[in-house]
């Protein structure tokens, strides 16, 4: 939603690729809702982006970047499976990365949530302004 919509001006953008930015903002929400901190969404962020652009010199939501640590030529005809000019946040890739990113955050994470239903209550009244997620 609202993380595809800040990337849908963007060079090269596409469907495929706002709709894995979509994905990303969810995963984001969610180590917001789970940190309940903005420091691990947004270092999330700068970490994908410092890794995609400044060490592999690979465009992060179409913004090319000069300045790498190794320089990565993406073959013109694959872009369908490199993202094109967007990125590799266009990528068939990306949302695995998503999902392995989720995964990881919410197993180091469960040991603090306590049960499922205790966290989706918490999240629950967060989203209807009574309290911040309960994160034991």
């Amino acid at each position: 939603g609202l993380f595809a919509m800040a990337h849908a001006n963007s060079p090269g953008a596409s469907r495929v690729g706002l709709v894995n930015i979509s994905v990303g903002g969810i995963a984001a929400a969610l180590f917001l809702l789970l940190s309940n901190s903005l420091l691990l969404p947004m270092a999330w962020h700068f970490a994908w982006n410092l890794t995609m652009g400044n060490v592999y010199g690979l465009s992060t939501s179409g913004i090319p970047i000069s300045a790498t640590v190794v320089s990565v030529a993406p073959h013109p005809q694959k872009a369908h499976l490199h993202g094109g000019t967007f990125g590799p946040e266009q990528s068939p890739l990306a949302p695995a990365v998503y999902v392995a990113g989720i995964a990881a955050i919410g197993l180091f994470y469960s040991r603090r949530i306590g049960s499922v239903d205790e966290f989706l209550s918490s999240v629950d009244q967060f989203v209807n302004g009574a309290t911040a997620p309960v994160i034991m």
